[in-house]
């Protein structure tokens, strides 16, 4: 039952009891009935306000007989105290078995011997024990290599690039040229002939002369094209690469191995001589777990990809040493 609920009930149960009082004191104004009835002749005005002064006061006496309760006994809640005045206890009867006449049977009643009754199984107090184990099967959590693949991509390492091949050189020509070292000209030489200057009287001789000019050819080289880098394209570059992705995580798991529980020496003998076969070196086969048969078992372990840190059934199977229930 909800607080609300059980504090209606208290409110119902306070409202009766100030009903049903015989105080005759000032402050009593009866019961709504009574109010009814002995203000019959009052305006309806008037017979309303008493009738809501009277609940009010019904109200107020309810929530300190709450108060009351709870002073008296702190421990005690509202809902024990609607639940111990509202309604009777709902616990279920106790199922007993009663005596019968001789030759009858109460089979519907009749408890089961305690010979007849399943041992129970083992609480899982932690949470996290082997699941549907049964007595004398060994669990341990060992560690679940990852399932891993491997992918091959085509992956571009280098882009296309142009590169420098070589630098083709200037092409020159030669070329005859005729150059003028001296230009022609004339000039007046003093010339000879007959007659001679003697004398004042006798004439000079002048005579104009004309030189040639002079010339010279040379020979000159002629830029025709100048050097010139060449350059060639080298493709892209690819390359197959493989990866290798997980799949599937590693874990720890349950798994059922050999203990001391369920292991004997004639077993260690026979896992130390399997794997001494597969190329397994574990020293002496004396049916002892000594630590060169543990290694030898670590390796074999990681070279199949098998679950690690125990003689688990599985590595067994792989070893080819079956046990009587190892399916199980």
């Amino acid at each position: 039952m909800t607080i609300p609920a059980k504090f209606f009930l208290l409110t119902l149960m306070a409202v009766g009891l100030s009903a049903c009082s015989s105080t005759q004191d000032d402050a009593y104004m009866g019961s709504r009935d009574d109010i009814i009835v002995k203000n019959r002749n009052m305006p309806e005005a008037v017979k309303e306000k008493a009738i809501e002064d009277a609940e009010k006061m019904a109200r107020e006496e309810a929530n300190r007989a709450v108060q009351q309760a709870a002073a008296n006994d702190p421990v005690t809640t509202l809902d024990e105290v609607a639940d111990e005045m509202a309604q009777p206890s709902l616990e279920p009867m106790e199922t007993t078995q009663m005596a019968s006449a001789p030759g009858t049977e109460t089979a519907t009643m009749q408890q089961e011997s305690p010979a007849s009754v399943a041992p129970a199984a083992p609480a899982n107090l932690s949470g996290d024990l082997p699941p549907n184990a049964r007595p004398g099967e060994c669990y341990a959590k060992v560690l679940i290599p990852a399932v891993t693949e491997n992918r091959t991509e085509r992956v571009q390492i280098s882009e296309e690039r142009k590169v420098l091949a070589r630098i083709v050189p200037a092409k020159y020509d030669v070329q005859t040229e005729r150059v003028l070292v001296k230009e022609a000209r004339q000039y007046w030489k003093q010339g000879h002939g007959p007659v001679e200057k003697v004398d004042a009287t006798t004439g000079q001789i002048m005579c104009l002369v004309e030189e040639p000019a002079v010339y010279k050819t040379i020979e000159k080289r002629v830029l025709v094209e100048p050097e010139r880098p060449e350059y060639k394209m080298i493709p892209a570059q690819f390359e197959n690469i493989t990866r290798s992705y997980v799949v599937t995580p590693e874990r720890m798991e349950w798994r059922r191995i050999l203990c001391e529980t369920n292991v004997t020496p004639s077993i260690i003998i026979r896992i130390q001589q399997a794997l001494q076969a597969k190329g397994y070196s574990v020293g002496a086969i004396d049916g002892r777990l000594g630590a060169k048969t543990m290694n030898a078992m670590t390796k074999f372990q990681a070279a199949n990809g098998l679950a690690k840190h125990g003689i688990t059934y599985e590595t067994l199977e792989y070893l080819g040493v079956p046990l009587a229930g190892a399916g199980a």
